[in-house]
Formats: structure tokens, C-alpha cells, sequence
């Protein structure tokens, strides 16, 4: 990851921890697949929970470490700190010295938060730290990525984020997501093959 933000980087070395995507959509859809396709780019130490067995036959992801239970079944004893935008304590590079890990809901965003990941998520982990990535609804590959920079030493501050994203398909025409992504040198770092999906979607 290259960018300017770096100059805050304190370890570049460091170990990833585990970060665990809590499924709460009841379908996958191509669009949910792409955002879990790219956090497993982002972050190699993944492990996405409450994902039913067939979903591993879907040809729109490859899962490479899933387990059919909620988190909260698998890993009751563990401390975790659960990404909740309820919180209004932002994620910082020491929070993660005393956790196990860290939880991000796998929930396809809205106009607004819904406070599902309060919901499904944050009241049934016994052991944990909740913290947020500020006030932007953002992605959940994005989500990832933001966490994976606060954890490189990147303050949230620092973290340059859109608070929507317009894809403009002509003079007259264009599509707004109404979600944050991370933007670096400039670049909006957009979901891999999304842009296509929507543009397939509106030509249909």
C-alpha cells in the first residue's frame, strides 16, 4: 500500500490478527460477493462466520476459510473488538493489544445505519471492545481496509474517506453510492468488478 499516509506507518511488518466477517445477509448476491472477495485481498487472516454450506458451491466467491456457526458460538471465550457504528469511541492502532481480534459485519449498507450490527452482532459477544470508523457508512471491504491502515499506525484522522461515490455513465447519467471508500494518492480504492455489476444491472 503505497500513499503519503505512510509517513504514519509505524511497522509495516506487522502481524495481521484475526478478523472475522459475521454474515448477516441471508443471500449471497453477486454485489455481497465482490465486497468479500476483495476483504480477502486486503486482509489474509480471514475467517467469515454464519456463511450456510452452499454458499461454498457459489461461483461468485471461493471462500477460503468459512464456518457455517456465528462467531459467538465458535470463539465465546475470545475478546474481540467488534466494529459497531453505535460507538462513539473510534478504532486506534493500541486497541489492538488486547484483543483477540476483530469482527466486521458482513452487512450490505443503506441510506442510512441500521443498527443491525448492534442487533446481530455486538450484544451477543461476551468479551469485547466496540469502537467504530467514525460517522461514514462505508463498505465492508472498506471497512477492512480502514481497519487494516489503523492498524499499520495510520490515524483515523488521516484516513481520507468519500462520503459517496458517483459513477457517471454519460453527460446525463450517473449512479450514487451513498457510502464511504478510502481514497489514497487521490485514488478511490472502489470495490474490483462492482462498477461492472452495477453497470450490468442498470442495462438490463
Amino acid at each position: 500500500m503505497e500513499s503519503s499516509n505512510n509517513r504514519n506507518v509505524k511497522n509495516e511488518c506487522i502481524k495481521e490478527p484475526l478478523l472475522i466477517i459475521e454474515n448477516c445477509e441471508p443471500d449471497l448476491s453477486e454485489w455481497l460477493g465482490l465486497e468479500y472477495n476483495h476483504v480477502m485481498k486486503i486482509w489474509s487472516n480471514t475467517i467469515f462466520t454464519n456463511i450456510p454450506e452452499s454458499w461454498n458451491n457459489n461461483v461468485n466467491i471461493k471462500f477460503k476459510n468459512s464456518n457455517a456457526n456465528h462467531v459467538y458460538e465458535i470463539y465465546s471465550e475470545y475478546k474481540f473488538i467488534v466494529l459497531d457504528p453505535k460507538s462513539d469511541v473510534t478504532l486506534s492502532v493500541n486497541d489492538f493489544s488486547s484483543a483477540d481480534g476483530i469482527i466486521i459485519g458482513g452487512i450490505l449498507g443503506y441510506e442510512k445505519f441500521t443498527g443491525n450490527t448492534s442487533r446481530y452482532i455486538t450484544k451477543h459477544i461476551n468479551k469485547k471492545i466496540v469502537r467504530s470508523l467514525g460517522k461514514i457508512q462505508l463498505s465492508i471491504d472498506s471497512a477492512a481496509l480502514v481497519t487494516k491502515m489503523v492498524l499499520l499506525g495510520i490515524e483515523m484522522n488521516d484516513i481520507e474517506l468519500t462520503d459517496s461515490f458517483e459513477i457517471r455513465w454519460n453527460d446525463n447519467e450517473s449512479t450514487i453510492l451513498p457510502y464511504g471508500y478510502v481514497v489514497i494518492d487521490n485514488k478511490v480504492i472502489f470495490t474490483p468488478g462492482l462498477m461492472e455489476y452495477i453497470r450490468k444491472k442498470r442495462d438490463t
